[in-house]
């Protein structure tokens, strides 16, 4: 019988002994490393395959007689349950909290945040394993505490910020205390404290400066939301690593104190976010040179461009106006008819891939396959000039 531990590469986050020891002892048994039937090896030699301590290995191992994976034999003695492995079709299900809907008809580049859970859903069913989605708008934390009681395989955790990103602590916390191995997309503002998977967006930025600077752009303004410090943060990080390969004097970031406050575009809506870009660039653009501007998306792209439009600088592509996301071509007809043209160019930031990331980073926890600390990983996306 062979039991790897993992290894203890240096980190900012460790793994909590028992929880450790309780996610490998589980996932032995479930994937018959430990049969059923089988006599565990000692408390001492368990201790040492798991890399914690005897007094830590007898607690994780009463959990699971409690949950009833083990029994015991004799005072000193345990085995693997002979029902172990079909206690629970939940030992075989991933959670997955997203607003996604279930769609046959996919694209694989949509800019869409929904597209993450499509890929998600595609890495399970490959996986041969069993998905529950559960809606972020309509779970609390106590219905999520109270399911977690069954023993999931592991949970992932994508578009959640759309619904509550308060529930995302105490999520975290009721998966940590549980001992069940979890994943999360995205920058919340809290500390890495789990296998996290985030979209490389100081390279997206990097790669739209770039491009336009090798376009003949040298005066460049990121117009960035006040609501996603973290993502604005990344964003503007690439842009001034550009402009200083580029010799070129950085701008300091405009805020746009507005985005967010609605959570979906009518022709009211657009109407009013123009009347207020109109409002913050006019005096920015007035006697100016500025010759680019960088949107946090490609709505605000739309939004930027018909203000811009209205004070009479996109004549000639004298400014261009480049979004992000990549999903342009879902423009509402208002939108289209006050800025007829696309932006300039967009990022493809690869949900559909970050789904599939997803599951690969939690099927390796679950596996064992991972050092103690917190993983972290980035998926580049995809530059796409349109003009």
């Amino acid at each position: 019988m062979h039991l790897d531990p993992l290894s203890n590469t240096p980190g900012d986050w460790k793994e909590a002994p028992r929880a450790r020891a309780l996610r490998l002892l589980q996932s032995w048994i479930k994937t018959g490393e430990l049969g059923r039937g089988t006599l565990l090896p000692s408390e001492r030699q368990l201790a040492i395959r798991l890399g914690v301590s005897v007094a830590t290995t007898q607690r994780a191992l009463s959990l699971l007689e409690q949950e009833g994976l083990l029994v015991r034999k004799d005072r000193h003695t345990r085995r693997v349950a002979e029902a172990a492995i079909d206690s629970s079709v939940l030992s075989h299900t991933i959670l997955i909290f997203t607003g996604t809907e279930p769609n046959s008809d996919i694209d694989p580049h949509s800019g869409f945040i929904k597209d993450i859970g499509h890929g998600a859903l595609k890495a399970i069913g490959d996986a041969s394993l069993h998905a529950m989605v559960l809606h972020p708008g309509q779970m609390t934390s106590i219905d999520f505490a109270q399911l977690l009681q069954h023993r999931p395989m592991g949970v992932l955790v994508s578009d959640l910020e759309a619904y509550d990103r308060l529930l995302f602590p105490e999520l975290i916390r009721a998966m940590t205390q549980a001992s069940v191995p979890f994943v999360v997309f995205g920058e919340h503002g809290f500390a890495p404290v789990h296998d996290q998977i985030l979209t490389d967006h100081e390279t997206g930025e990097y790669e739209i400066v770039r491009w336009l600077v090798n376009r003949g752009r040298r005066r460049l303004l990121c117009v960035f939301p006040d609501t996603r410090p973290e993502l604005a943060a990344a964003r503007y990080g690439g842009y001034c690593r550009a402009m200083a390969e580029a010799g070129l004097e950085a701008l300091p970031m405009v805020r746009d104190e507005m985005n967010d406050l609605v959570q979906e575009s009518t022709p009211a809506v657009f109407r009013v976010r123009t009347a207020y870009f109109r409002g913050l660039l006019a005096p920015l653009l007035k006697d100016s040179d500025i010759d680019a501007i960088l949107a946090i998306n490609d709505r605000q792209a739309f939004e930027i461009g018909a203000a811009c439009r209205s004070l009479g600088h996109l004549e000639g592509d004298r400014l261009l106006v480049a979004g992000y996301d990549n999903f342009y071509r879902e423009a509402n007809p208002w939108e289209r008819d006050l800025f007829p043209a696309v932006p300039a160019a967009t990022v493809d930031k690869r949900n559909y891939d970050i789904g599939l990331a997803l599951v690969q980073l939690l099927l390796e926890r679950i596996e064992g396959r991972l050092p103690q600390e917190s993983q972290v990983r980035k998926v580049s996306p995809v530059f796409l000039p349109l003009r």
